[in-house]
C-alpha cells in the first residue's frame, strides 16, 4: 500500500476556491480510481490556511495511473493559483504484514 500525506498553505483569499477544488478532486478520485483507498483533505486546527491531504493507493502503479488522470492534471492546474505558499508531500509505502513497532 501507498500512503501519500501533504501540507497544502492556501492562499487565505482563496479558502472557498481551494475547498471547492478539493472536494470536486476527492470525488473524482474516489469515483474513477479503483486503486485509490482514500483521498480526504482536512484543515489544519492551527494553522488554518493550511490544508492536510491523506491518499491511500494499493500500489504503486495505481499511484502513477492517478497522476495520469485528467482530474489530476486539471487539479495541479488549478492548485497553482491556489496556493501561499510551497506545498510539501511525503510518499511512503506500508507493508502487507502490519507496522514494523
Amino acid at each position: 500500500m501507498i500512503v501519500v500525506a501533504g501540507t497544502l498553505p492556501i492562499n487565505p483569499a482563496k479558502r472557498s476556491e481551494a475547498e471547492a477544488a478539493c472536494r470536486s478532486m476527492s470525488a473524482a478520485c474516489k469515483s474513477n480510481e479503483p486503486g485509490c483507498q482514500a483521498y480526504e483533505f482536512s484543515w489544519d486546527i492551527t494553522e488554518t490556511d493550511t490544508l492536510r491531504i491523506f491518499e491511500v493507493y494499493t500500489s504503486a502503479d495505481d499511484l502513477a495511473s492517478h497522476m495520469q488522470t485528467e482530474h489530476f492534471k486539471a487539479f495541479g492546474g488549478q492548485l497553482g493559483g491556489l496556493l501561499g505558499g510551497a506545498p510539501v508531500l511525503v510518499k511512503y509505502e506500508v507493508s502487507a504484514s502490519g507496522p514494523l513497532f
